[in-house]
């Protein structure tokens, strides 16, 4: 027993067995496109920002939501301007830091090619089957929303 507690301790210390830290990769429009062009399966993107408080508070829910449904993908994409890239990791780090994560760097007028409705308030939540927007949530989602959205797959 006493060897197993000396193994987990050193693991520990060692890096073994902490949770990997949250990679951001920036994102424009253009890729934006190309990534939901990737997803076989359908996929939630979550549009959020560091200063914004429901989109903090829903990030566990999507991520619990995730956890317990393997037919869809979680993507986060952040609209915190790319000097905050340190502050938005650290916030995703201690939300759990699951699923794919970007920082969006175009935040402009352009924002409507997204999804023609939106004009980049956040929190926003999208829903893709095949490359199209299935369902849309320009607001914090509510439990109600959340088994709506898991209901879907």
């Amino acid at each position: 027993m006493r060897k197993l507690v000396i193994i987990l301790l050193y693991l520990s210390l060692s890096g073994f067995l902490q949770p990997e830290e949250t990679k951001i990769e920036l994102l424009d429009l253009e890729g934006y496109d190309e990534m939901i062009k990737k997803y076989e399966k359908p996929v939630i993107v979550n549009f959020w920002a560091i200063w914004c408080k429901p989109c903090i508070e829903e990030i566990p829910d999507l991520v619990e939501l995730n956890k317990n449904n393997d037919r869809f993908d979680l993507v986060f994409v952040s609209m915190d301007q790319e000097k905050q890239v340190n502050k938005t990791t650290a916030v995703l780090n201690k939300r759990g830091g699951y699923g794919k994560h970007y920082l969006l760097t175009a935040k402009d007028q352009k924002l409507a090619t997204i999804f023609p409705k939106w004009y980049g308030a956040v929190p926003m939540t999208l829903i893709y089957k095949s490359g199209k927007v299935i369902a849309s949530y320009d607001r914090k989602l509510t439990e109600k929303d959340l088994i709506s959205i898991n209901n879907k797959f």
